[in-house]
């Protein structure tokens, strides 16, 4: 810990960190053209727009919105390019007066295109053109394009959201909701990526950058192609994709597969490809994200599988109708989330892309040689579908002292499946008793138990005098803030933790932190919103692509969010306080860009965008993020917590949120738990919160629960103790 006098000293390095921390990432965003030479000769030009005054380029639709704004100031400095927006409804009636035509999601046919009399390309913001009658175009000799997604960021930030939605369906993202307004803890239990199969259909661009964030999670990876010999390919897909194949393998793949990830653009043969019988074909319990377009669904096939239980979550970017209605029935169901066609609205694509637009319409105007778009080969002819598509198919302490029963105390009714799981794990035991008391019957019926599992009671040395028969008090976890290690010592009472590192503990809570992470970025909240109002392409997020990530703590837990996080293209940033290759899990080399020591969190802080805390809460670490660490944070950061709500100063955290230095925050754990959902830090629209079920996932809890059931045996038996890890 920084003395308060060290801290004052740092604060004008601070300040420079900041600014450099800065320039290093205006990279990211791209530059706006400085002079009128903005694009030099390059093979062929194009004809130009045949009006030497202006170049008109028409938006059709208020749905996403930023897609206009940041092309209008990527423009600003040029008059002779017009810029506007016109209604759904409009466009037919003025389109004669545009030269260049940005479809967002209206349908451009053939008799909208006879009116186009002056136009010369119709565009998409991003690479989906299956709204404009390509052929109708082409025999008005009007081109059309699509922006590769490859080179603007719409791939990487598709990707994110891939993995957000894959993430937030398997930890069941209404639950956790519904158990924050509820003031539950510990529920739902949800299931970890870690270990799971996963099916990409269609790995193009963004299918790519899917497997490439998906890797170090831990998980096998299938993925269909039609042509696996292009060169668009990375040189390391073989490293990427355990199993490659064709469309016609899709059915036979969706056997192996537990998430299923569509990824393919929408053609005449893939309208309605994940049909009644894709779906029959995929796992009973497995799960579908659609990140691509909503008609690549069958509608009633889905919602027959939800009906039925057989697909256990659905997590949709994109709809059958959009807008889509909030009331559909499909969005009824708990296990389904969606979000308003926002996958490739970040800051990072979008400003790229309208990069693109407007220097298309510099071209355009100019009749220079197009460098930004890809022209459409060929119609995409969407009035058939063909159906053929899927065609095939240790220490030891002693006993207990009693013969007969060794008794397990667990405190309280929160993170119910600790219990729940022990048990079962138990059950061929009879000599082990299992019992679960509420709080505030603990002191009274302590003294019958031999084994003590906290959860978040407190046991403190009035209570710990009354264990006269206890021998061990343990964690399902890790935290033992809420045990007298002391007063357990002067009882000869032993205190042992689960270590995270051995239990899927560690696991689980780096999926919650980059979930965590992900949704603050993505602004969920509101998000949300747009999806209760019928908004489309709003809120513009951001992306976790070239961010600075400073991890306070880098024990197990640490460790394995870096290992995730890596792949998205960050800078990370640890601390800790012994870096000795001895104290660390794993070799770290290539995780880890700056190293530092307590000492370091505040002058670290300044060049983060992102801080995810994983200390442990001790004396020393209490209150740790405070008014001074989050003021040497960069304006417009993010807060993530996933360890102890203790170690953030409740005011502190308030006051920056409200000032707007704080960008978002996103807490799995809380100041007093169960937390208050009218808590006045709820009410902020960067604020999400999940009921502190980080580590609660199947793999962890079944995992910990044999660790407890083992304890439990070897110390009716007299044998070593294994799994824990004693701290007295």
């Amino acid at each position: 810990m920084l003395t308060m006098a060290r801290k004052h000293l740092l604060l004008p390095l601070l300040s420079q960190a900041r600014r450099s921390a800065a320039a290093a990432h205006r990279h990211l965003l791209p530059p706006r053209p400085r002079t009128r030479a903005y694009c030099s000769e390059m093979g062929d030009s194009s004809e130009s727009n045949g009006h030497g005054t202006v170049t008109r380029v028409l938006f059709c639709g208020p749905y996403w919105p930023a897609s206009t704004s940041y092309t209008k100031e990527y423009l600003q400095s040029y008059p002779f390019i017009q810029v506007d927006e016109v209604g759904l409804e409009q466009v037919p009636d003025v389109i004669h007066n545009y030269h260049l035509c940005v479809v967002k999601n209206r349908r451009i046919d053939s008799d909208i295109i006879a009116k186009a009399t002056q136009m010369k390309i119709i565009m998409q913001y991003g690479v989906g053109l299956e709204g404009v009658d390509v052929n109708a175009a082409t025999e008005h000799k009007i081109k059309v394009a699509r922006i590769p997604g490859s080179t603007t960021g719409n791939a990487v930030s598709c990707a994110e959201m891939a993995i957000y939605l894959t993430l937030g369906v398997l930890r069941k993202q209404k639950e956790m909701d519904t158990a924050v307004n509820r003031k539950d803890l510990g529920i739902p239990v949800g299931d970890t990526l870690f270990g799971k199969t996963i099916l990409i259909l269609g790995f193009g661009a963004i299918g790519v950058e899917v497997a490439k964030r998906l890797r170090p999670f831990g998980v096998r990876v299938l993925a269909t192609k039609r042509n696996w010999s292009t060169d668009m390919l990375p040189s390391d897909v073989d490293d990427l994709v355990d199993k490659k194949g064709v469309p016609d393998d899709m059915c036979e793949f969706a056997g192996e597969a537990d998430i299923v990830i569509t990824c393919l653009a929408l053609t005449n043969e893939t309208v309605g490809i994940v049909d009644h019988k894709f779906l029959s074909s995929m796992k009973k319990g497995s799960y579908l994200v659609n990140i691509a377009r909503g008609r690549l669904l069958d509608y009633k096939a889905v919602f027959d599988h939800l009906k039925s239980g057989h697909l256990a979550g659905l997590g949709i970017d994109v709809a059958w109708m959009e807008p889509f209605d909030p009331d559909d029935p499909i969005l009824k169901f708990p296990n389904v989330i969606i979000t308003p066609h926002v996958a490739g609205v970040t800051e990072y694509s979008y400003r790229t892309m309208a990069k693109s637009v407007g220097e298309t319409a510099l071209q355009l105007h100019s009749g220079k040689a197009f460098t930004e778009i890809e022209f459409a080969a060929v119609a995409p002819n969407l009035a058939g579908r063909c159906t053929g598509f899927c065609s095939k198919l240790a220490c030891s302490i002693g006993n207990n002292g009693s013969s007969k029963v060794t008794r397990v105390l667990f405190c309280g009714p929160y993170f119910p499946a600790s219990t729940k799981y022990t048990k079962e794990y138990l059950q061929k035991y009879p000599f082990i008793e299992v019992d679960e008391v509420a709080l505030e019957q603990v002191p009274d019926v302590i003294h019958n138990y031999h084994i003590c599992v906290v959860k978040n009671r407190r046991i403190d040395s009035d209570v710990i005098a009354k264990a006269t028969q206890m021998k061990i008090i343990m964690q399902y976890g890790v935290g033992l803030e809420g045990v007298d290690v002391s007063a357990a010592t002067e009882h000869n009472i032993k205190v042992a933790r689960i270590p995270g590192s051995m239990t899927g503990n560690a696991v689980s809570c780096a999926e919650m932190a980059i979930y965590l992470t992900l949704g603050v970025l993505r602004k969920q909240k509101l998000m949300d919103t747009a999806v209760s109002q019928k908004d489309l392409g709003s809120p513009t997020g951001e992306t976790i692509f070239g961010k600075t990530v400073l991890i306070l703590g880098f024990g197990a837990i640490g460790v394995e969010i870096a290992k995730r996080l890596k792949p998205f293209g960050v800078k990370i940033l640890a601390t800790k306080r012994n870096w000795s290759p001895s104290s660390l899990p794993c070799d770290i080399d290539g995780l880890v860009d700056k190293k530092g020591g307590p000492e370091d969190m505040y002058e670290l802080a300044g060049e983060a965008d992102i801080v995810i805390t994983c200390l442990l809460q001790t004396n020393e670490t209490v209150g740790i993020v405070d008014n001074m660490f989050l003021s040497v944070m960069k304006k417009r950061s993010c807060l993530i917590n996933i360890a102890r709500g203790g170690l953030l100063d409740y005011v502190a955290v308030l006051n920056h949120l409200e000032s707007g230095h704080l960008c978002g925050l996103g807490i799995d754990v809380a100041w007093k738990e169960p937390f208050d959902p009218e808590d006045p830090i709820l009410k902020f629209s960067n604020v999400i919160m999940t009921p502190h079920v980080a580590g609660v996932t199947e793999y962890s809890y079944r995992t910990m629960a044999k660790v407890v059931g083992d304890v439990a045996l070897q110390l009716h038996s007299g044998e070593p103790f294994t799994g824990i890890e004693f701290v007295n």
